[in-house]
């Protein structure tokens, strides 16, 4: 083993993370997370795990090296199915793949936020949107994780530190249209900004007035449109945009300003350059409202979405029900559909459906889930080892030799076997089993007979056993 075990908690404070700090699986560095040996084995059994679940659901899986972001994958891979889907034959149609993924934000002490992560990504063209989530639950379900799944997003629920608030369930605002309303005109509003102001102002109501919220990530700006009766929900608007962590922000006073030329409380959709606009689908189209004009002392009248701005329609407000907890992965059907040759000649359009899984949080899910007032206790498909062969005395030659033919024979039936012999005592050897996730603890003895041996469980329970009777425990 690369790492040892930890009777202390590193320089992490979540639980998660201290649990699988203890057990040896992951240690920190100056530029995040490094996992271990054993840690590089957990790893590894659950891009296997989610392999071969993606496999099972008709995906082929394909290697995306070098991508920033979610963004990034996504766009390599949708490209790479407009490439190779050329005919309504090929469809439906499926591509996954399992990367490093970086995103450039600053290394935290928590591995639920890193510049980087292990990412399953999976597009699918063509496909029933049941056929993905499908997919996605059998990923869940084979890592012991199922229920994680509320509609498209994954969430692991959690009241631990720097949990995010999560919408996972929003009712469908439907998206009526009414005529035209006047000419957008500007009114002088003097020290006018807030929406109970403006409401008090114009004399209508918060749903007449349209909020603009304006964000930013990295060298991206962002403006989330809501009426101005609901609050922009962050959370949704990083959903959509594949932002995985907490890096959205919004804009400082200043920031505004050098967008804007405006002072905050003035700001509107109308006229934003160089910025993505994002619009609630409870706004209504063909409606005239109330808006900022980006310019300090003054707000626009008959503002009217489709005729003086356009952009992104979505879910971007706070509504329904909310947990607290981490998202770990995200299925959504996309905007643009794939164009192929129908069967009749003319042009045929489907749907591409793309979502991701974040296996760091994954792993850190199971650590929560799985787990005792020894240590982590993952389930025999993750557990990097099933059973620990431990000599009583690693010093004594016949012991050392005996221990060595049972880990041989029980890795012929295919066991994961980890062979002890530390020179270090018996106790000790037992605690790293329990803070290493191995189940099942085997001892050979000096005061046994040949070809019996100790079987200690993780309750501490001690049974004498033969070769055979501890394959069919190690079995069951």
């Amino acid at each position: 083993m690369s790492a040892r075990t930890s009777r202390d908690d590193g320089t992490y404070s979540g639980t998660e993370e201290t649990l699988l700090y203890r057990g040896g699986f992951i240690r920190s560095s100056v530029n995040g997370c490094i996992y271990t040996t054993i840690g590089t084995m957990l790893l590894e059994r659950v891009k296997d795990i989610l392999a071969g679940s993606m496999e099972v659901h008709g995906a082929k899986r394909i290697s995306l090296p070098g991508c920033f972001g979610i963004s990034g994958m996504r766009e390599s891979m949708t490209g790479y199915l407009n490439t190779n889907v050329r005919s309504y034959r090929d469809l439906p149609s499926g591509v996954f793949s399992i990367s490093d993924v970086l995103f450039g934000h600053r290394v935290t002490d928590s591995m639920w936020s890193s510049p980087s992560y292990p990412v399953l990504a999976f597009a699918y063209a063509g496909a029933a949107e049941s056929t993905v989530l499908d997919a996605v639950d059998d990923c869940l379900g084979r890592l012991g994780l199922n229920g994680m799944r509320h509609e498209g997003i994954i969430v692991y629920e959690s009241e631990g530190r720097g949990t995010e608030l999560v919408c996972i369930e929003s009712p469908k605002v439907p998206v009526p249209y009414s005529e035209s309303a006047g000419r957008a005109e500007p009114v002088e509003t003097p020290d006018v900004r807030t929406i109970a102001e403006l409401r008090d102002f114009f004399s209508c109501s918060g749903k007449d007035i349209l909020k603009t919220v304006l964000l930013s990530y990295g060298d991206m700006h962002v403006a989330v449109v809501v009426p101005g009766d609901n609050e922009v929900d962050i959370e949704k608007v990083s959903t959509y945009l594949d932002i995985t962590d907490s890096s959205l922000k919004p804009m400082t006073e200043a920031d505004i300003r050098r967008l804007t030329s405006s002072d905050a409380g003035f700001s509107g959709p109308v006229g934003l350059k160089d910025v993505r606009i994002l619009v609630h689908q409870g706004v209504i189209r063909g409606k005239g409202y109330i808006a900022g004009a980006n310019k300090t002392g003054y707000h626009l009248q008959n503002v009217v979405p489709g005729r003086d701005f356009t952009g992104e329609q979505g879910d971007f407000s706070r509504s329904g029900k909310y947990v607290k907890g981490h998202v770990t992965g995200n299925v959504r059907t996309l905007r643009e559909s794939m164009r192929t040759s129908g069967e009749d000649g003319r042009p045929n359009y489907s749907p591409v459906r793309f979502g991701y899984l974040n296996l760091h949080r994954l792993i850190l899910s199971a650590a929560s889930m799985f787990s005792d007032d020894k240590g982590v206790n993952l389930p025999a498909s993750l557990a990097p080892f099933g059973v620990a062969v431990i000599p009583s005395d690693a010093r004594n030659e016949v012991l050392a030799k005996r221990s060595m033919d049972l880990h041989d024979k029980l890795e012929e039936r295919n066991f994961r076997v980890l062979l002890d012999l530390r020179n270090q005592r018996l106790g000790s050897k037992l605690f790293d089993c329990d803070l290493m996730s191995v189940r099942h603890r085997v001892i050979v003895g000096d005061r046994l007979e040949e070809g019996i041996f100790e079987y200690k469980s993780r309750n501490g329970e001690i049974t004498k056993v033969n070769f055979d009777e501890l394959v069919e425990i190690l079995q069951g």
